[in-house]
């Protein structure tokens, strides 16, 4: 319910459309995002850190291609990087939480994802952004080597796991 009040105060003419769409069924429920990660990698040294991964977004049934190198000292200093797509009329991006990047094997990434959707209304472009938390661990299918805090690691996604994300808020524009 807060997810809806929010929405309501952030933009009150567009509230009702967004709102009707999840009523109808058109988004999953707020708390399960309709966008995945598949394949996260990253690495990382002493001055710069990096980060690759796939974004699949079952609603669109499109898929995003992200990556990007930042400053180690500085990751919440990373902003919104575009994600490679094959049409141009979506676009995904992503940056790091801030206060959320522990190391290269602790962090929650900040997602969007933006198309073009009719069915909502007018106006039909939507942004839908997500928060995925990556941490490596035995059981958590994301395990990083040479390093037992993230830094100096490489980390990957261990057999095909794929990261779930939470929808933190919708944009119709």
């Amino acid at each position: 319910m807060l997810f809806s009040k929010v929405l309501i105060v952030l933009c009150p003419l567009l509230a009702t459309e967004v709102l009707s769409a999840f009523n109808n069924g058109l988004y999953d429920a707020p708390d399960v995002g309709n966008l995945r990660i598949a394949t996260p990698a990253s690495s990382s040294n002493a001055s710069n850190s990096s980060i690759s991964f796939t974004l699949f977004d079952e609603f669109t049934n499109s898929t995003g291609y992200c990556n990007g190198t930042f400053s180690t000292a500085a990751p919440s200093t990373f902003s919104y990087q575009r994600c490679a797509v094959a049409t141009t009329n979506e676009s995904y991006g992503f940056r790091f939480e801030e206060g959320r990047f522990k190391n290269i094997g602790d962090f929650t990434l900040e997602l969007k994802h933006g198309f073009h959707d009719p069915r909502v209304g007018t106006p039909d472009y939507v942004t839908v952004y997500s928060q995925a938390n990556i941490t490596a661990g035995l059981n958590s299918g994301f395990q990083c080597a040479n390093s037992t805090n993230g830094t100096g690691a490489s980390c990957q996604a261990i057999n095909g796991t794929v990261f779930p994300t939470r929808i933190s808020g919708l944009v119709a524009k």
